[in-house]
């Protein structure tokens, strides 16, 4: 009779055990789901601000003892976008490149170490090459799109892709901010991953939820199968004031690792010099014509 007594005690036990472990589940999954919701919602708001305004930006990246600046001008709905890269120092201190996308005309200017005078590297057909030059341009000034990018990829279409998983999301108090840190695990999503051997990616992200959910964090693995660390990078981004709402990045410090240890740091700087919505840009002086091929007049006006 005892012993009934406690099997059946024991099963009750176990069922109830089971009951919170689902709504546990169910708790946790529908968390997940209102953070990809709103998260989504927030960055697709801030890409189109991005994507509206017009940008006079300067940057500045210290990589292995090479510092790059870059000047900026990104007209997007002008459809201007211009970059001027100039290499300060370093083994390649003395180089400078100017990529200019403009639908009437793209090209690219170059100067090296051994010629020092700019010179045309690539001149593209009037209408065509733009959207190729353009991307160029958004690589080389990826700094600026740092609030919701990762690998050059928009974080809403990387925290929902099939590869993705996420882990967790809670809150967490860093430097007096609400912020939200999501746990992730990544299946490798890119044939050159899987060329290096990395079967997956797992860490976290930070991200500030008042303002667009901006990336402001994250500490991300490449694991081996073996669970080796291929790679380990650690990212901290640190904004100024809003504008319009805007978060506005100022610099971005970078620590990467490999399996030996510490491999090397990776320092850089935002300068945002001015911000126009589309009514202010279409009352500034300067219009995307004459800021591409006007600016060279031997490439034509």
């Amino acid at each position: 009779m005892l012993s009934r007594k406690l099997n059946l005690i024991l099963g009750l036990s176990m069922s109830l055990a089971l009951m919170i472990l689902d709504v546990s589940n169910e708790s946790r999954a529908g968390g997940i789901d209102t953070f990809l919701r709103e998260f989504s919602s927030a960055q697709a708001k801030l890409m189109s601000k991005y994507d509206q305004v017009r940008i006079t930006a300067a940057l500045t990246e210290v990589t292995h003892g090479n510092k790059r600046t870059y000047n900026v001008d990104m007209f997007q709905d002008g459809k201007l976008f211009k970059i001027v890269e100039n290499t300060d120092s370093g083994d390649q201190a003395g180089q400078q490149e100017i990529i200019v996308a403009n639908p009437p005309k793209s090209f690219v200017l170059m100067k090296t170490q051994v010629e020092k005078k700019l010179s045309l590297s690539f001149l593209g057909s009037p209408g065509k090459d733009y959207e190729r030059s353009r991307d160029d341009v958004l690589r080389e000034a990826m700094l600026l799109r740092a609030s919701f990018n990762y690998l050059e990829t928009p974080l809403r279409e990387f925290l929902t892709m099939p590869e993705t998983s996420i882990q967790g999301v809670k809150e967490e108090i860093v430097a007096g901010k609400s912020l939200m840190r999501v746990t992730v695990r990544i299946k490798a999503f890119t044939e050159q991953l899987r060329q290096r051997g990395v079967d997956h990616l797992e860490g976290w992200f930070r991200f500030e939820p008042r303002s667009y959910w901006a990336l402001q964090s994250f500490d991300i693995k490449q694991l081996k199968k073996n669970q080796d660390v291929y790679l380990h990078i650690k990212e901290t981004l640190d904004y100024g004031d809003p504008i319009d709402g805007m978060p506005i990045l100022r610099s971005v410090q970078r620590e990467v690792f490999n399996a030996k240890g510490y491999r090397g740091r990776e320092d850089s700087a935002c300068t945002f010099r001015e911000i126009l919505t589309p009514e202010q840009a279409s009352q500034a002086e300067l219009s995307p014509r004459r800021a591409g091929a006007a600016e060279f007049p031997s490439l034509g006006g």
